[in-house]
């Protein structure tokens, strides 16, 4: 779990590869959406790798944003309230 919560420095090169296919999947999904019409499987299928694809590369970037731009001594410490990890 805390390779998951800290995924821009300790996931090592598998989070950096879903990092990297999350964007190509916004990629491919964003014209697959719009050009899809409604209702079709076309646009379910964009829609299923929209779900899975923002919350990975999201979470990934803001890690990596916070590593990079906030001082160490600023962060403090935080808390997933769900599992209750700190670090």
């Amino acid at each position: 779990m805390q390779r998951v919560l800290q995924a821009d420095t300790a996931g090592g090169h598998a989070f950096h590869k879903a990092h990297e296919f999350a964007g190509y999947g916004l990629a491919g999904a964003t014209p697959l959406a719009i050009f899809s019409s409604k209702g079709s499987i076309l646009q379910r299928t964009a829609d299923f790798i929209f779900s899975v694809a923002i919350p990975v590369h999201s979470h990934i970037t803001m890690n990596a944003v916070v590593t990079d731009y906030l001082p160490k001594a600023a962060r403090g410490e935080s808390t997933c309230r769900a599992t209750d990890i700190r670090y």
